[in-house]
């Protein structure tokens, strides 16, 4: 194995992290690039490496420093110092309140459970910077959430969601909103009001159009829009300049409309 200068090496693991959405893999050697202050209350076998992080590069270059927990009850007897929560797979089916009195967390991960509603006071948790609530049972979420103003991702995969809040425009920093696997018919205006998204991710939902307001976008690096009832795109897409990827597998595009999108985005690797 090569060996790489400390510097070099944090250099490389920021750089393919800023790059997870895209479905980039990020495997990590076990011993070198494991977070080394994990606290003794992760007693389960599951690792904890930067890949489980991408969500927000800083807190990842940060992450030696942090408090991670994935025991609930011994998350709150340390309330003032956890800053990542992991409480995946769990079988939850509701937030316990003193979730909300952890003022100091940054990471909330509750993928795999059988949430169905998220509570009003979720937030209380305003140091929040990225929020996992992949695969659960959610089919709406609560306006509070728009008062996460340091939001930086998202993950609400495989979920029943048709739509977001309204107030999703007040999360001005967010970098990373995954919403594959819902009930989504169309993309809410609110969402091109992101002035900072790179990542948008739509894949297996039910959105027939785009709206030409994509193109406020103009930060947008990836977008997902696989599995979905799309036809053509409107030439608006020419606007977004910073675009690397697009997605559009697995949808109704003919052959000449594939023509039409690769001369509007010559620049952009687009799967068909």
């Amino acid at each position: 194995m090569w060996k790489l200068s400390s510097p070099l090496k944090s250099l490389i693991i920021v750089f393919i992290i800023l790059f997870f959405a895209g479905g980039i893999s990020v495997f990590l050697s076990r011993n070198k690039n494991r977070p080394k202050n994990i606290q003794k209350s992760y007693s389960n076998k599951q690792e904890i490496e930067e890949k489980d992080f991408r969500i927000d590069p800083q807190v990842v270059r940060n992450l030696k420093n942090k408090k991670i927990y994935s025991d609930q009850a011994e998350a709150i007897k340390d309330a003032d110092n956890v800053n990542i929560l992991i409480l995946e797979n769990k079988n939850l089916e509701e937030l316990s309140p003193e979730i909300f009195k952890l003022k100091n967390l940054a990471l909330l991960y509750l993928r795999y459970n059988k949430i169905s509603q998220i509570p009003a006071d979720i937030s209380k948790l305003n140091n929040l910077a990225g929020l996992r609530l992949a695969s659960n049972q959610l089919t709406r979420l609560p306006k509070e959430l728009g008062k996460l103003t340091n939001l930086i991702g998202i993950d609400l995969e495989n979920n029943q969601l048709a739509e977001l809040p309204p107030e999703i425009n007040n999360l001005q920093k967010l970098k990373v909103l995954i919403l594959n696997g819902n009930k989504i018919r169309k993309i809410q205006s609110e969402i091109f009001d992101l002035p900072n998204l790179e990542y948008l991710a739509l894949s297996k939902n039910q959105i027939s159009e785009i709206p030409k307001e994509i193109k406020k976008l103009s930060t947008l690096k990836r977008l997902v829009l696989s599995n979905n009832q799309l036809a053509t795109l409107p030439t608006e897409f020419k606007y977004l300049n910073n675009l690397q990827l697009l997605d559009l597998s697995q949808n109704k595009i003919s052959t000449a409309q594939q023509g039409l999108i690769q001369k509007i985005l010559p620049k952009v690797q687009i799967n068909f």
